[in-house]
């Protein structure tokens, strides 16, 4: 069982709990649809996206930031509302749905809620808002220019800022303990994190992302080994290739690896953070294993029935 999300259950629930509760505030029939929204999230649901680092990140920072179990559940809750908020506006930009004035308005209803909680734990003068700034300004540069630098050519570090608002929880857990002087320590770490999350859900997607025209790390390392300009139209059938043929996906699990190494240098106050990191890197490193088994399939003859699983 992974301790890193299995012990803090009862709290995932106080927290979606008083999530719904802001939720009924709303005006219909937008509440009905921010509900729907949510619970596609919750940890709790069945066939919910998980999308764990988003509401437990204060809870993996207790110990290090030194606050109480209830200012961790109030940054969770508003943390909740920061990657409903953020994932709508990727969706907006990625897929441009049908009811985009739906899911504007939910938006910033979505905003509305998770200022009000920040505020009622942050005053005006809290340094707390330059970092909200920060963050922002370094999701907005993200989604701008990611199709214009390979990531992994030139700014590797920057696979973590389509997501820099989720370190508001933790900048927030350690400016209530009063350690701000570790806020930028915490920051590089969970941009570590987050850098590796990132390219687990970059290979996840990579099919998707290739077919909306969305940005994807994975087909920048692509880019990259074939020596592919970000203008060069990039193929299924290439990405594919590559997987089977070439060093593609080690190359890109060795990355995750490599960064684990600098993650588990951090104090153990932050084990759970360390664990969440390692499962990514299995993640990645199962991937690995699972194409050079089908290659070994290939190689013994499994060409048939290699086709036959593909195409059923």
């Amino acid at each position: 069982m992974n301790e890193w999300h299995a012990s803090y259950r009862s709290d995932m629930a106080d927290v979606f709990h008083t999530a719904n509760a802001l939720i009924r505030r709303y005006p219909s029939p937008l509440r009905e649809r921010a509900e729907a929204y949510m619970n596609r999230f919750d940890p709790l649901m069945k066939e919910s996206t998980k999308n764990y680092i988003c509401y437990l990140l204060p809870f993996w920072v207790e110990d290090a930031a030194g606050i109480e179990r209830e200012q961790c559940r109030s940054l969770s809750v508003a943390n909740v509302f920061v990657m409903l908020y953020f994932f709508i506006q990727d969706d907006l930009m990625d897929c441009q749905p049908e009811d985009w004035k739906h899911q504007l308005a939910l938006g910033n209803l979505f905003q509305t809620t998770y200022t009000e909680v920040f505020r009622s734990l942050f005053p005006s003068d809290s340094p707390f808002w330059h970092y909200y700034r920060q963050y922002v300004e370094e999701w907005a540069l993200r989604v701008t220019s990611a199709h214009e630098r390979n990531c992994f050519e030139h700014a590797p570090a920057s696979l973590a800022g389509k997501a820099s608002p989720v370190k508001l929880a933790s900048t927030g857990a350690m400016l209530l303990g009063h350690k701000e002087t570790r806020v930028a320590e915490v920051s590089d770490l969970i941009d570590q994190v987050l850098a590796t999350l990132q390219m687990v859900d970059d290979w996840m997607d990579w099919e998707d992302d290739l077919r909306e025209g969305s940005d994807n790390s994975f087909i920048d390392m692509v880019r990259l080994q074939q020596q592919m300009s970000m203008q060069d139209d990039v193929t299924a059938e290439l990405v594919n290739r590559c997987i089977f043929t070439t060093d593609a996906l080690s190359r890109f699990a060795r990355y995750a690896a490599d960064q684990h190494a600098s993650v588990r240098s951090h104090p153990s106050a932050f084990a759970h953070l360390q664990s969440f990191h390692q499962s990514l890197v299995d993640h990645l490193e199962d991937a690995c294993r699972s194409v050079a088994a089908t290659k070994s399939s290939l190689l013994q003859g499994g060409f048939v029935h290699y086709l036959a699983r593909t195409l059923s």
